[in-house]
C-alpha cells in the first residue's frame, strides 16, 4: 500500500469520526434555560423597588441582639509576623495556643530550638521576638 492510499484512508476515517460525533451530538436535548427575571415569585417574596415602602422602612429586617462584648476592648490573640515574604502566626509556629504568655512561648522556643537546625532556629527566634514585641 502506498503512502498516498494510506493517507486517504486515514483522512476518510477521521472525517467519518467527526461526522459521527456531530451526528450523535444533535440528538441530545438542550439544557433548560433559567428564568432569572421572575425567580423571586417562587419564594413568596414581593419585588422590592427603590421607591417602594418596603425598601424605605426595611420591613422584615430584625437586627441581631447586641453583644455584651465591647468591640473596642477586644484583645487580638494571634501575633502575625513576616518571614521570607510569608505571613506566619507566631503561636502556631511555636506550637502553643494563641494568647499564651511570654514565659510559655520562651519554654516552647527552647524545646523547639533544641531539635532544629540553624535556619529553623532563626525562624523560631523571629516568632519569639514577635510575641515579645506584641506583649
Amino acid at each position: 500500500m502506498s503512502s498516498q492510499v494510506f493517507l486517504w484512508m486515514n483522512l476518510i476515517i477521521a472525517v467519518f469520526f467527526v461526522w459521527l460525533f456531530f451526528a450523535l451530538r444533535k440528538n441530545r436535548s438542550r439544557p433548560s434555560r433559567l428564568n432569572l427575571k421572575n425567580s423571586w415569585k417562587g419564594f413568596g417574596l414581593s419585588k422590592v423597588t427603590p421607591g417602594s415602602p418596603r425598601a424605605r422602612t426595611n420591613q422584615g429586617y430584625q437586627p441581631k441582639a447586641k453583644s455584651s462584648v465591647d468591640p473596642i476592648n477586644i484583645r487580638e490573640l494571634n501575633v502575625v509576623f513576616m518571614y521570607n515574604g510569608h505571613d506566619w502566626d507566631a503561636f502556631q509556629v511555636l506550637g502553643i495556643p494563641a494568647g499564651s504568655s511570654v514565659d510559655s512561648a520562651e519554654q516552647a522556643f527552647i524545646k523547639e530550638a533544641a531539635k532544629a537546625n540553624t535556619e529553623t532556629r532563626q525562624f523560631l527566634e523571629t516568632a519569639l521576638n514577635a510575641i515579645k514585641n506584641k506583649k
